[in-house]
């Protein structure tokens, strides 16, 4: 009833969006119910888990978690460097260990994917500890070309390595059930390999087109109307 509404000011009951001072409230049972009912977004950055290891805080809330992933990440870009070198630089000294070559430098490759995946993981969530309250960046960072890139990476680093395995696992099957009668040529495995790179990359990147149809063949739920 007042002019500037200081009679509805610190009532019981009510999460006022702005502090004590503001008249903008939202009731309780709205609070950490992933929809910003209050103008600045105040209602869901008020200490919710936002995931198993997100909060509204942190991008990665747990420290357990955040350390692990870090060396983790190091370890396996790393290592997968160290292998990735041994790999390329050795001679096999038969066919067959040449082609497994091939498809162990392509997994050792996705690997490394993964390990700088996770390493900038962790960046991210630096510049957003760095920046303020991580829920006050969500929408922005969900909808932006840096997630998007991440999104990428992982799927296409996972994907690639089950896909490198299931190559080499092939070759190795043939042979063994022809009694190394049949041998498969370099550029048979060259050939797959790249089309099962075209495979994995598309199936990576088609989740972040802008498409009806293809996204609902990937999740229930996207906004394909964020800017990217």
């Amino acid at each position: 009833d007042c002019p500037e509404g200081a009679d509805e000011v610190g009532c019981p009951g009510r999460f006022y969006c702005s502090g004590s001072s503001s008249i903008e409230w939202v009731e309780p049972e709205k609070l950490c119910d992933n929809v910003k009912d209050c103008s600045n977004g105040a209602d869901e950055c008020s200490g919710c888990t936002m995931g198993a290891f997100t909060s509204s805080d942190f991008l990665i809330s747990s420290n357990i978690v955040f350390v692990l992933t870090l060396l983790h990440g190091a370890a396996v870009m790393i290592l997968n460097a160290r292998q990735g070198y041994r790999c390329y630089t050795n001679t096999p000294s038969s066919q067959t260990g040449e082609l497994d070559r091939i498809v162990l430098f392509q997994i050792i490759s996705y690997d490394f994917v993964m390990g700088l995946y996770q390493i900038l993981i962790i960046a991210s969530s630096v510049i957003f500890w760095v920046r303020g309250k991580y829920c006050n960046f969500e929408a922005e960072w969900r909808s932006s070309i840096y997630c998007a890139i991440l999104g990428i990476l992982f799927t296409f680093s996972s994907h690639g390595s089950l896909l490198s395995i299931a190559q080499i696992s092939l070759t190795r099957c043939i042979t063994c059930l022809s009694n190394n009668t049949i041998y498969i040529k370099k550029s048979v495995v060259m050939m797959l390999s790249l089309i099962c790179f075209v495979i994995n990359l598309g199936n990576s990147i088609i989740p972040i087109i802008p498409l009806g149809f293809a996204g609902h063949c990937y999740c229930d739920e996207c906004d394909y109307t964020a800017k990217i």
